[in-house]
């Protein structure tokens, strides 16, 4: 395919789905570049090439990228996924990440790297943080927004209303919690939703009007490539090219001769 992948009974690879997609950035009305992923989600190489689809945005498919803490939203999040594929998207998470020897940190980032839209969604705990302090999903919030990729949030509506046992207890925590709910809010319209299937709902609403609005690069589906498959035994001479009547032998000594040669050859016999 052309640009992963790119997938669920209980956490499958959808990168499986990207496998024959390319990546198409487009540099011009008519020229895209190309980026061919293999099945380990990384791009083999990249090319330029012009489209050959009148219309090829109708058949991009993009990768969406979602971002939140784990444990206490797997429901949501299950939900949120099946909304991604049914839009005809890939979805990408934590979950879904490949076995690396890669840091988590290098993962998240050229995974992220990929992705067209980022979906952030918070509820009631801040997660377990990295290096910096920081929790993974606040980390996967300032990259996507450093480099440019749309993000759309979705807050929860009503936090009074979560059971204690999704919430966080400690009060750095809950500072750390609020602090990013504000962050997330800040400069962008945010979304807010109170249960798995409200939230999946938006998250396909947002991602519809988004498209629209803001297209990105997407992934496209490679030309077909016909393969040959092995020479069984009793079909090799049919395959082979016939030799015509007329092609000489490439040993000197088994080339016919001219026709003139003939006649001169002739006419010296007969004087």
């Amino acid at each position: 395919m052309r640009r992963i992948p790119a997938q669920r009974a209980a956490a499958p690879m959808y990168v499986g789905h990207l496998v024959g997609y390319v990546s198409v950035a487009t540099h011009g009305p008519s020229e895209d570049r190309e980026q061919v992923v293999d099945r380990s989600g990384k791009a083999k190489r990249s090319r330029g090439r012009k489209s050959t689809k009148p219309d090829a945005q109708a058949d991009r498919r993009y990768e969406v990228f979602i971002s939140s803490t784990f444990v206490d939203l797997q429901d949501e999040r299950e939900k949120v996924i099946q909304a991604v594929l049914k839009l005809d998207c890939f979805p990408a998470g934590m979950e879904l990440f490949p076995a690396s020897d890669a840091s988590q940190r290098k993962v998240i980032r050229r995974v992220i790297d990929r992705c067209d839209y980022y979906v952030v969604i918070v509820a009631g705990r801040y997660g377990s943080r990295g290096e910096d302090n920081l929790s993974y999903t606040e980390e996967e919030f300032d990259y996507a927004v450093s480099k440019g990729i749309p993000v759309l949030a979705f807050v929860h509506g009503n936090p009074d209303s979560i059971p204690v046992g999704k919430t966080d207890q400690n009060d750095d925590a809950r500072r750390r919690l609020e602090a990013f709910r504000d962050k997330v809010s800040t400069g962008r319209h945010r979304n807010e939703w109170v249960n798995p299937d409200d939230l999946a709902a938006k998250v396909a609403l947002a991602l519809v009007n988004e498209i629209k609005t803001n297209p990105r690069r997407g992934w496209v589906r490679g030309p077909a490539r016909s393969v040959r498959g092995p020479v069984r035994r009793g079909e090799r001479k049919q395959r082979r090219r016939p030799r015509s009547s007329n092609r000489r032998s490439r040993h000197p000594r088994q080339r016919q001769p001219c026709e003139s040669t003939c006649r001169r050859a002739i006419t010296a016999s007969r004087s």
